[in-house]
């Protein structure tokens, strides 16, 4: 967690962080996670990723306060998206794959390879490839890259609706294969 903190009614916020560092004229009513919470006072509402006043990417978990019958203001929670965004860049697919993660509204939230393209929307970089795999909820894909054939690989999550891309070189999938294929030739030609 980064920071836990309260919004209300008449535009008050208080943070728990003893250092904060709030923009003047900082009114949390207008903020997505006071205005995409308020309505529902039955659940927690989880936000899209954004960067924090704290200079970090998170998302938050934010809930209403309701006393008599009034929404007073919604309280919420700052988790931080540094360790999951740092498990998908430290994930390697053999020697040439990684992971790209997405969120459902096809913000890209970590890409080890293109890190220019973090917090930007797919549809506006270059790469069609993602574009495409973000289109699936799950299943493969084949497209060249900088010369090269690659395997795409789509999963989307069912409760977050976040989608995990895998790319790895087309040519170290089917090495292994190949290297089989010429050894079992060898052996025949051998016990010929």
């Amino acid at each position: 967690y980064v920071e836990v903190f309260l919004g209300n009614e008449r535009g008050g916020f208080v943070s728990s962080l003893e250092s904060s560092t709030m923009p003047a004229g900082y009114d949390p009513r207008k903020r997505p996670w006071y205005s995409e919470a308020k309505p529902l006072t039955d659940k927690a509402k989880l936000s899209k990723a954004y960067m924090s006043t704290t200079g970090e990417a998170v998302t938050s978990a934010a809930r209403t306060v309701v006393r008599n019958g009034a929404v007073v203001g919604v309280v919420g929670i700052d988790i931080s998206l540094k360790n999951l965004t740092e498990l998908t860049k430290s994930v390697k697919l053999g020697q040439s794959g990684y992971l790209v993660l997405v969120q459902d509204d096809g913000v890209i939230l970590a890409d080890p390879r293109h890190d220019k393209n973090n917090f930007k929307k797919i549809d506006e970089i270059e790469s069609k490839h993602l574009q495409a795999l973000f289109k699936m909820d799950s299943g493969s894909l084949d497209f060249e890259l900088d010369g090269k054939k690659y395997l795409g690989i789509v999963f989307t999550s069912p409760k977050t609706k976040w989608k995990l891309m895998g790319f790895i070189e087309q040519s170290e999938i089917s090495a292994p294969v190949i290297k089989t294929l010429y050894l079992l030739i060898f052996v025949g030609i051998i016990s010929l």
